[in-house]
This record gives C-alpha cells, sequence and structure tokens, in this order.
C-alpha cells in the first residue's frame, strides 16, 4: 500500500537527506528474501537520496485581471467559474521571451526563510527551469553546480539539495 511505503520512507529518512532502502522495504514487504521477488526487482544499492518536497506553484497559466489586459486575453471559461464562485476575470499569463543565458538558481537571497521552505523552493524552481529545457546554474551557501541542462543536471542539483544542510 502506498501509504505504509510513504510512511516507511519518512520514517528511515535520516538528517542527510538519505534513506535506508533495504530498511524500509523489510519494513514494509517482511522477510528480506521476499523482496526482490515482491518487488521484481534486485537491489542494487542500499541507499537512496530523497530531494526535498517541492514548494506549490502556481502552473495554470492563469492570472487575475488587470485594467491594461485586452479582452482577447481573457481566459472566458476559467473567468466564468470564477465569477460563479465569487471570483473576478482571470487572463492567460503570456510566457517571457526564453534568456539568452543561464539562469541562476540563487538560494542566497533566501536566507530569511526557514532552511526546509528554502529547499521546497529551490528544488521547485529547478524542476520548472528543467521542464522548460532552460540551462541553469543553482547555488546555495557553499554549494554551487555550474550551469547545465538535462536529466542528469537536473538529478545533480536535486542530489545535492537532498543532502544540503545549512551548518
Amino acid at each position: 500500500d502506498t501509504n505504509q511505503l510513504q510512511s516507511a520512507i519518512l520514517a528511515g529518512l535520516k538528517p542527510d537527506g538519505q534513506v535506508d532502502i533495504a530498511a524500509v522495504l523489510r519494513s514494509v514487504f517482511g522477510s528480506p528474501g521476499q523482496i526482490p521477488a515482491l518487488i521484481g526487482v534486485a537491489l542494487d544499492t542500499r541507499h537512496a537520496l530523497v530531494a526535498p518536497q517541492p514548494e506549490p506553484g502556481d502552473d495554470d497559466g492563469v492570472r487575475p485581471w488587470r485594467r491594461e489586459d485586452r479582452p482577447s486575453q481573457v481566459h472566458w471559461r476559467r473567468s466564468a467559474r470564477s465569477l460563479a464562485a465569487g471570483g473576478g476575470l482571470l487572463v492567460r499569463e503570456t510566457p517571457p521571451p526564453p534568456p539568452t543565458h543561464a539562469l541562476h538558481l540563487d538560494g542566497n537571497p533566501l536566507h530569511h526563510l526557514d532552511p526546509e521552505l528554502r529547499l521546497r523552493r529551490l528544488c521547485a524552481w529547478v524542476l520548472e527551469v528543467d521542464r522548460l529545457g532552460l540551462p541553469y546554474q543553482l547555488s546555495l551557501g557553499a554549494l554551487h553546480i555550474p550551469s547545465g541542462t538535462g536529466p542528469g543536471h537536473r538529478r545533480q542539483c536535486l542530489d545535492a539539495l537532498a543532502l544540503w544542510s545549512p551548518t
């Protein structure tokens, strides 16, 4: 059951972001000998990293209407639902043009935030910029990952965030 596995992972989470996979699977499935048969894979690693959960974002592509918006920008179907619920008009958000240089995802200006919230925000930024296919670099304290793109770069950034500690 998914809730049982999720609870076991959270219970086995160490402060450095690592999880002992074998211990989690034993707590969920029982005998270590049954694990490969139950999940159909060979366990080739004892530890995995748990990246911070991304901060929720506004990913729906609309925003509240402003006086300078053109009627053609109004998202009429979403506005009708919003008005029926007591809200206002909504317009399509026009995405900005892609940058010509690598984006710098810098967590240092976020020092006023709780460390966990800072990690969640950076995680959300990494996932969003990666989804857009834009080059980016990541900085947080002494951590600096140079510019890159693609699944390997995303994994490197998420792993670094999972292991990062404010002290």
